[in-house]
């Protein structure tokens, strides 16, 4: 059974390649019906570093959470993300899992501004 997701996308080194890397990567893995919101540049939360570039992706899985996850880390790891790097508050490539089935996942995710006015537009 496939469930529904909605993922966060965001970079704020090579910005544009990396979203891209991130989106092609997800078509990959998802299960079709993948569909991504604008990309829109975001001032950084939390560290000082260049902006961000950030968008949403909506579509389905039969993959476990578990092994979801695990994919999603790899796809950042393939695109150079270190924590020695996010120390240095360079965040090659951040996808994070806001939605997946039912379950609407704990995360601060959802009150950024730009996941809030991404979603406003996707309806």
């Amino acid at each position: 059974m496939a469930n529904n997701l909605i993922i966060s996308i965001g970079s704020n080194f090579d910005q544009k390649a990396m979203v891209s890397k991130a989106r092609t990567e997800l078509v990959r893995l998802l299960d079709g019906d993948t569909r991504f919101t604008e990309e829109i540049w975001t001032e950084p939360v939390g560290m000082v570093s260049d902006k961000f570039l950030n968008c949403l992706c909506f579509s389905r899985t039969s993959l476990d959470y578990d092994s979801l996850r695990r994919e999603v880390k790899e796809i950042e790891r393939s695109c150079g993300r270190t924590e020695e790097e996010r120390r240095r508050n360079i965040v090659r490539l951040d996808i994070d899992i806001l939605k997946y089935g039912d379950t609407v996942l704990p995360k601060d995710d959802w009150n950024r501004e730009y996941v809030k006015e991404l979603l406003k537009v996707k309806r």
